[in-house]
């Protein structure tokens, strides 16, 4: 199928602004022009997906071919792109659900065919090593240009190889086994989404691996990030670097909210921005708002009002905001690069932290008849398994796979002497990532959960939601 349409355009991420003849200043890019095509499937062709071919000039810009599958799943796209290797996206309609692929990603080193998959998905996973995002992500584009073919095949090996130990879908703490390796290319192999096609029946058998709250997307945290331990949150108090600080919401501000080069220290003893020195106390609390490995939002809000927001993507951290009270705010930029290396945890090291924090027995009551199928009456269990899927009352249970929702936590922050001695989960909430459950979960100081929420939403079906307190 023909694209309806097909746009080249240079354009910054940050407003999405076209410029004129594609390459700036009216000239057309030196190079000539490429065509792409090629299948989007998951178990089934995927129809009326925008696809989008992007050619990075830089981490925030990018060349952009853009259109639309057919009803077969089949595209073919053909513009000026400079720079390859090209990555290439597919993505929903606005209002069009396809929960478990609410995002495909492929890479192509040249003109061709580019297959979008989950297959194609789990290789550009690998190849950067984080779940890219929905949208446009000229970061991924850009840092794919270092990839060589002989990487692809690398990473090809460890796709096979990962889907080869599959978490079980019925029990996360078990394996079976997905056998993909007769499709020797994932992206320009032969493709055609009819039964019988082998590297279509490929894709059947991974689809039919995953959960029904599974996305694509939490398939390839897994994969990335399966083996990481439990976080621990105080090591994002571990940052000393400088800043360029702006009145963001001035407010009466008496001269205290930081403004110009500003030095900043995050330590176990207290948040340092310029002249304002905020000590930790018991009673503190950390907001930390996951949409990804990849990106996130950190929040301490202490006793005293003030709030501290960090910004954290890519690895870097972006910003950081000091709010206070009758003045107002400021909005710091480092100077240089701060990596959160090792400060800032996967969804996987997420999960497991929460599990940590829960007492044993993990069990909690439900009042009345349950509406949800699968909790009982009275002393309902809860369990964390291998893979990242929570599940309630055993095998057969209620389960939603962690791995593929956006996390909100709220943290407790306890203070010994003089600094932080931990920073513990007493609200997580998880929903989004494509599938439309959601799950929020509190506990007490204990570690004990005084009430369970999940819903679960179907196409076609009604929403079924249960309440345990």
């Amino acid at each position: 199928m023909r694209l309806r349409g097909v746009v080249a355009l240079a354009f910054a991420v940050s407003v999405l602004s076209a410029c004129s003849g594609g390459g700036g200043g009216g000239s057309q890019p030196p190079q000539p022009q490429v065509t792409l095509s090629g299948t989007v499937a998951g178990d089934v062709p995927i129809p009326s997906y925008t696809v989008s071919i992007l050619s990075p000039t830089g981490v925030t810009s990018a060349f952009l071919a853009t259109g639309s599958t057919g009803a077969d799943g089949r595209y073919s796209a053909t513009s000026f792109l400079p720079n390859p290797p090209f990555l290439v996206l597919a993505s929903p309609q606005p209002q069009q659900e396809h929960p478990q692929y609410p995002r495909l990603t492929s890479i192509a080193h040249r003109g061709g065919t580019a297959n979008v998959t989950a297959l194609s998905s789990l290789l550009v996973a690998r190849l950067v090593n984080r779940s890219p995002e929905i949208f446009i992500d000229t970061w991924a584009a850009f840092d794919l240009r270092t990839r060589s073919e002989s990487d692809v095949q690398a990473a090809r090996q460890q796709v096979v190889a990962y889907l080869l130990n599959r978490p079980d879908k019925n029990d996360g703490n078990s394996t079976t086994s997905v056998d993909v390796s007769m499709v020797t290319d994932f992206v320009s192999g032969p493709l055609t989404a009819v039964s019988g096609d082998p590297h279509f029946e490929a894709l059947r058998r991974v689809h039919a691996s995953m959960m029904d709250s599974e996305t694509v997307r939490g398939m390839e945290e897994h994969m990335l990030f399966g083996g990481d331990l439990p976080a621990d949150l105080r090591s994002m108090l571990a940052l000393d670097f400088v800043a360029t600080c702006t009145l963001r919401v001035p407010n009466n501000d008496d001269g205290t909210l930081p403004r110009g080069t500003t030095h900043i220290i995050l330590a176990p003893r207290a948040i340092t921005v310029g002249s304002v020195d905020l000590p930790f106390q018991s009673g503190d609390q950390l907001q930390l708002n996951a949409s990804r490995s990849f990106a996130s939002q950190w929040t301490f809000s202490f006793t005293t009002s003030q709030t501290v927001e960090l910004s954290v993507h890519g690895g870097r951290l972006e910003t950081i905001v000091l709010s206070i009270p009758t003045k107002g705010s400021s909005q710091c930029q480092p100077t240089t690069d701060v990596s959160v290396l090792g400060k800032h945890p996967s969804m996987i090291a997420l999960i497991r932290m929460f599990e940590q924090s829960l007492s044993t027995p993990r069990s909690f009551n439900c009042a009345g008849t349950p509406t949800f199928s699968g909790f009982v009456m009275g002393q309902n269990t809860l369990a964390i398994e291998a893979s990242g899927a929570l599940r309630i009352n055993g095998a057969g249970g209620p389960a939603v796979h962690l791995p593929s929702f956006f996390f909100f936590i709220t943290a407790s922050i306890t203070v010994s002497g003089p600094q932080v001695q931990a920073i513990r989960p007493t609200l997580f909430l998880a929903n989004g990532g494509g599938v439309l459950d959601s799950l929020a979960v509190a506990t007490n100081d204990l570690g004990q959960i005084t009430s369970l929420t999940l819903s679960r939403q179907r196409n076609g079906q009604p929403n079924q939601t249960q309440t345990c307190s």
